[in-house]
């Protein structure tokens, strides 16, 4: 397993996710086209199903496509914003035909495509703050002089 593709810290509650959504931009370079800030979310793993309610062989894969979401850079360092439940990894309870099973992953790679159909490539990323209650998360892809999308002024708007 690379270390790397795992979480590196998942900073509880709307206080930590607030930090970093509102540090400032001043040191920032200029956003570019919006498109251009876009990133198409990707994570991949390995899963298993337990069945609940009656004996059955639990169903696994590996290495699979376990979610997709869409999210935009926030700042050219390569921070993105997504949401949380796209790169959840808690287990669920879900329905596979008439019978309840638990249903856990195991993430192994969260892949970010950036810009316009990944033009400006591909990039291995982490969690570095999530918010269950908000469904927010923060990734981390290493880059740099990215074109983000900055936030507005919602005190400027009318």
């Amino acid at each position: 397993m690379n270390p790397i593709c795992r979480h590196t810290s998942r900073l509880a509650g709307a206080g930590a996710l607030a930090l970093l959504l509102t540090t400032p931009a001043v040191a920032w370079a200029d956003p570019r086209e919006p498109a251009e800030g876009m990133a198409f979310v990707r994570l991949v793993g390995d899963l298993r199903a337990d069945f609940v309610d009656v004996w059955r062989q639990p169903l696994e894969e590996e290495n699979v496509e376990l979610a997709t979401g869409s999210g935009f850079v926030i700042a050219p360092s390569g921070l993105i914003l997504t949401n949380q439940h796209v790169v959840d990894d808690a287990p669920v309870l879900h329905r596979i035909g008439r019978h309840e099973a638990e249903i856990r992953v195991e993430n192994q790679r969260i892949e970010v495509a950036l810009g316009r159909e990944g033009a400006l490539g591909i990039y291995e990323a982490w969690v570095v703050a999530s918010d269950p209650e908000l469904d927010l998360a923060v990734l981390q892809v290493t880059a740099s002089e990215l074109p983000y999308l900055p936030f507005g002024d919602s005190d400027a708007a009318e």
